[in-house]
């Protein structure tokens, strides 16, 4: 299971790549770039919290997860110690 925080640092992190990709769109329509850039600090702010909510909200769906041991294993070093020799 992933932190909370590790959650914020993914979205973040995925934020700083987002906001360059909309900025540059955004100058290549515009060309102007304290508007472009704008435009990606603005769509920055709401997807941030809405991808955060998205992360930790699939975080309690079961789909596709591969069920997890209730405990692990540690495989004896020598078989006949499984035995009781």
């Amino acid at each position: 299971m992933e932190s909370r925080r590790r959650s914020l640092m993914k979205a973040l992190s995925w934020r700083v790549v987002a906001w360059t990709i909309t900025a540059a769109v955004a100058y290549v329509f515009t060309g102007k770039a304290m508007f472009a850039l704008s435009i990606g600090f603005a769509d920055s702010l709401l997807k941030i919290f809405a991808y955060y909510l998205h992360e930790r909200s699939w975080m309690s769906i079961d789909y596709g997860r591969e069920p997890q041991p209730a405990f692990a294993t540690v495989p004896a070093e020598d078989p006949r110690e499984l035995a009781g020799a």
